[in-house]
């Protein structure tokens, strides 16, 4: 037993906030050991006097709040130097776990508190499905003080799951109940007979543990950013909020009156420093409040009354640095009877901050366009902003709707935004704790048009028109009805450029394009796509991270190189290619990880063919991690029944690589159901896995083609300069010409030019690769050449 003042630590009394930022807030005292600081908690002693449990490198620390501007340790277990120590209580005990070094749990015993402290050091031999050995580490620990359940996570024994402890008998010397052994356990928590279990890249589950010996797990879901780090029930039971510990991360808010089938309301990040990198941490809840631990950002409190609206309605940054990284602060601790709050921060020590509670004032609504004849249509992606220093703002989603607010009350501007429609504002007053309504309407034109079958002029169904805003570059898509018409709100003085698209056939492309009312685009069969409109390729995973999406690439960095690509290919239409995985800041935030993702494309139709050329553009990069580099990613082309492989990637690589395909009848059964299958595979050990395709196309051969007719018709010179000559003893009815993106660029019907040669001139097309179909009475001849 030591009892030592508060004499020998740094310490700084301060009345305002000065150079940290604040929100409701105003701090008390801020004690630095001088020594890197990790999580916290607090208990209250017999006399009801307030303390702070703080873990450092060094030992953990007992701090008496009996006077909260003069903080006095009392009390100090020494152990490891770690940068790891977390903390709970239960009734007079203090229990602390850490991750780093082989302290098992030290367990301290608080009842003697201000005068007497005693601890144990606590490292149990347990057996956990056919696993035996002795606990000497976890990455945290929850304990449900109502029932005496102690969970300790991410321990080290078997998978490392969450290992449940009974405190009521003994609580120096827990009694084994059972484990949850599926996955590692990054944190938890528990009431009565349900533990919530963040499990990271598994996701959060919920446990039925009414049997502690053998725990069933009820649900299992991945939250937005695919790292569960803690999770925290709401008051009244009817949901769960979580933090994911990457970058740009949010705090997560999931329905659970349904336990099988949690569902996403809400998701929140602090606004300020938005895309800067900064990460949730841990999220506590206090009545219709969520207090959490932000790191650079300090901590936050959140009103949850609208549990599809977060509203941060108070902040105090513990961190006076730059943003983003494990930095700042670890833990929060918002419990105390006095309304205290304690946090700890990894720089800079125990922070002691009195908090105002205040409701949120909430602003609601939804965006439309109204058209000609008065029909309204909901917007997507315009920004609808509170004018206040405090800021507040949201993007509409597909039904129009939005949903923000601020803390402080008053009659405020609101303003509606859209690169494409424009500015909109209107006077909106808010009152605490109570929801305004308010609507944007924008009168409009619109852009009309169709899309038909070039050769049997039928509409096309489901084609994707994209509506590229040429002083903006903002985009507007819309699919054709069953009767190929689309409709499009447009601003009344836009130009376009248009790219109509479908599966199965050659895209379209106009540029400067004026506000049209009968606009008709005819499509040719074909396959080619971009990925500038999403025509239909699925995705399998059993990948937590790194899933194939269509996206504008955001490169990060590994090894001085590119991982993920930091653009697509820049010969084709839009910004848009397939990447494994968008999200996160670092190469490994969002990469694929223990498995692989598959992406594969809609059907292709090539049973009337001999012979296929398939082009596409590849990206993969395999790198960092332990060991040498062993990852993939596969090309397969699939008939339905079997398939082949067209290539596998090993080799990393980060640029976009053109590739060419050949494949024939002989080597895989052409079928009306053909497929291209991309697999980027991650296998153990681990490494950082990007993978990429774009600008996919495809030529064929036909089976008539393949005649005594064919040699007749002559394509001279296949290689070109100003001109090449056709020539053949039968008329030809048509000849076409695509470049190798598929965009037709010559086309002549109806001659009659029966042994004579049809020159056609190529001087003013660009150099590169050109497809030449001739059509006579006879059938069709594809031929390609090369114009220098």
């Amino acid at each position: 037993m030591r009892h030592f003042l508060i004499g020998f630590l740094s310490i700084f009394i301060l009345t305002s906030a000065q150079s940290q930022e604040n929100l409701n807030t105003q701090i008390l005292s801020h004690v630095d050991f001088d020594e890197g600081g990790s999580n916290i908690w607090g208990f209250v002693d017999s006399n009801g006097v307030e303390y702070a449990v703080i873990g450092t490198e060094l030992s953990t620390k007992i701090l008496s709040l009996e006077d909260p501007i003069h903080p006095i340790l009392r009390y100090e277990v020494f152990g490891s130097n770690t940068s790891w120590r977390e903390i709970k209580s239960y009734k007079d005990h203090i229990y602390v776990a850490t991750d780093a070094a082989s302290d098992g749990l030290t367990i301290i015993d608080v009842s003697g508190a201000p005068d007497t402290f005693s601890h144990v050091i606590w490292k149990p031999t347990l057996t956990i499905e056919n696993t035996t050995g002795i606990m000497t580490k976890a990455h945290s620990l929850f304990i449900d003080e109502e029932n005496g359940i102690a969970y300790i996570n991410g321990h080290n024994l078997a998978n490392r799951g969450s290992i449940i402890l009974d405190l009521k008998q003994d609580p120096n010397n827990p009694t084994y109940l059972g484990a949850t052994n599926k996955f590692y356990c990054h944190d938890s928590y528990a009431k009565g007979n349900l533990l919530f279990s963040a499990d990271l890249s598994n996701g959060f589950a919920i446990f039925d543990v009414s049997d502690k010996a053998n725990p069933v797990e009820i649900s299992r879901i991945a939250t937005s950013s695919n790292f569960t780090h803690n999770a925290w029930i709401s008051q009244d039971q009817k949901y769960v909020y979580t933090t994911d510990e990457v970058a740009n991360a949010y705090i997560d808010v999931y329905d659970i009156t349904d336990l099988s089938s949690p569902k996403l309301t809400d998701k929140f990040r602090t606004l300020d420093n938005e895309g800067q990198g900064v990460i949730p941490h841990n999220t506590y809840t206090l009545g219709k409040y969520a207090v959490t631990s932000y790191y650079t950002d300090g901590f936050i409190v959140t009103d949850m009354s609208r549990p599809d609206n977060i509203i941060m309605t108070a902040q105090y940054d513990t961190y006076d640095g730059t943003h983003g990284g494990f930095r700042g602060c670890w833990g929060v601790f918002p419990y105390f009877p006095s309304g205290i709050i304690i946090a700890s921060d990894i720089n800079t020590g125990l922070w002691v901050v009195k908090p105002e509670y205040k409701p949120a004032c909430y602003l609601e609504g939804k965006a439309y366009v109204r058209d000609e004849q008065g029909a309204l249509s909901p917007i997507q992606d315009a920004t609808i902003k509170i004018i206040a220093s405090q800021l507040a703002l949201d993007n509409t989603k597909a039904n129009g709707e939005y949903k923000t607010g601020l803390v402080t009350p008053g009659i405020y501007t609101a303003e509606f935004s859209h690169p494409i429609y424009g500015k909109q504002t209107a006077e909106v007053e808010l009152k605490a704790g109570e929801l305004t309504l308010q609507d944007f309407i924008i009168e409009v034109q619109t852009f009309h048009g169709t899309v038909k079958d070039k050769t049997s002029g039928l509409p096309i169904f489901n084609a994707k028109i994209s509506l590229e805003e040429v002083a903006s570059s903002a985009v507007l898509t819309e699919t054709t009805d069953e009767n190929g018409n689309f409709s499009i709100a447009v601003n009344n003085s836009s130009t376009f450029n248009v790219l109509a698209t479908a599966w199965s056939y050659l895209p379209v492309y106009l540029e400067n394009v004026g506000i049209s009312s009968g606009l008709e685009f005819e499509l040719e069969p074909g396959y080619y796509d971009d990925f500038s409109t999403d025509l239909g390729w699925t995705v399998v995973s059993t990948s937590p991270t790194g899933h194939w999406e269509i996206a504008e690439p955001f490169g990060t960095q590994v090894n001085n190189q590119f991982g993920n690509a930091n653009s697509d290919v820049d010969d084709d239409y839009g910004k848009n290619a397939f990447v494994t995985g968008n999200n996160g800041t670092g190469a490994g935030d969002d990469d694929v990880d223990d498995g692989y993702t598959t992406l594969t494309s809609p059907s292709i139709d090539l049973a009337a063919f001999t012979s296929c050329e398939i082009h596409l553009s590849t990206w993969f990069v395999n790198a960092g991690g332990n060991g040498i580099a062993n990852d993939t990613m596969n090309i397969y082309l699939e008939n339905g029944v079997s398939r082949i492989a067209m290539e596998r990637i090993v080799e990393s690589n980060s640029q976009w690589l053109a590739k060419t395909y050949s494949v024939t009848n002989d080597q895989l059964e052409f079928t009306n159901n053909m497929r291209i299958i991309v697999k980027a595979e991650d296998y153990a050990p681990g490494h950082v896995v990007e993978g990429g395709i774009d600008k996919f196309w495809l030529t064929s051969t036909k089976t008539n083609s393949v005649t005594d007719y064919n040699s007749d018709v002559k394509i001279i010179p296949t290689i070109c300069s100003d001109f090449f000559d056709v020539s053949t003893k039968e008329n030809i009815k048509s000849i076409s010409v695509a470049d190798e993106n598929g965009r037709k660029v010559y086309s002549i019907q109806n001659l009659s030019t029966a042994n004579e040669a049809l020159r056609v001139i190529t001087s003013h097309w660009h150099s590169g690769m050109y497809f030449v179909e001739v059509e006579t009475n006879k059938g069709k001849v594809l031929q390609k050449i090369v114009k220098l």
